[in-house]
């Protein structure tokens, strides 16, 4: 079951998303309902993890993306046309990740989050998992670039 606490959480996340697309990329994307992750590995080619955290709270978001959305991403913000992942790649998905993390920060401003630089994972078939992760869940994502993942680990 879905704590009060988690839905907030992932309210908060769809909508700091949605709005970094839309402003950032031109791109609508709605949001799926938030699904447990239990074990389930993510076929996906990059994820960008950021966490929030204070005394009381730790969120870890992670961005996960197939190569044609990160491509279409990193081609929007930087007026290129990238055809394969590199530093560029990367880049941009870390800045979609700061600014989800940032429009978080200040929808859940009354837990007074510290944000953390955000990191990229390269690969396919990932699977995350942290001995002091709480709950975890996967909130799936649709727009014009395609199916996109975002996962919540959080821990009170």
């Amino acid at each position: 079951a879905t704590s009060t606490l988690s839905q907030q959480i992932a309210d908060v996340m769809s909508e700091s998303l949605k709005n970094t697309f839309k402003v950032m990329l031109s791109m609508d994307m709605l949001n799926g309902p938030l699904m447990p992750k239990g074990d389930r590995k993510l076929n996906v080619d990059l994820s960008a993890v950021i966490t929030l955290s204070a005394s009381n709270l730790q969120v870890t978001i992670i961005l996960h993306f197939k190569k044609d959305l990160a491509l279409k991403v990193a081609n929007t913000m930087l007026l290129e046309e990238f055809t394969e992942i590199n530093e560029d790649i990367f880049d941009a998905c870390l800045e979609i990740a700061n600014m989800v993390g940032g429009g978080m920060k200040k929808g859940l401003r009354s837990y007074e989050l510290q944000l953390s630089l955000p990191t990229i994972i390269v690969g396919d078939n990932i699977n995350s998992y942290s001995k002091s992760i709480v709950e975890s869940f996967i909130l799936p994502f649709k727009g014009p670039g395609g199916m996109f993942l975002a996962e919540l680990q959080m821990k009170q």
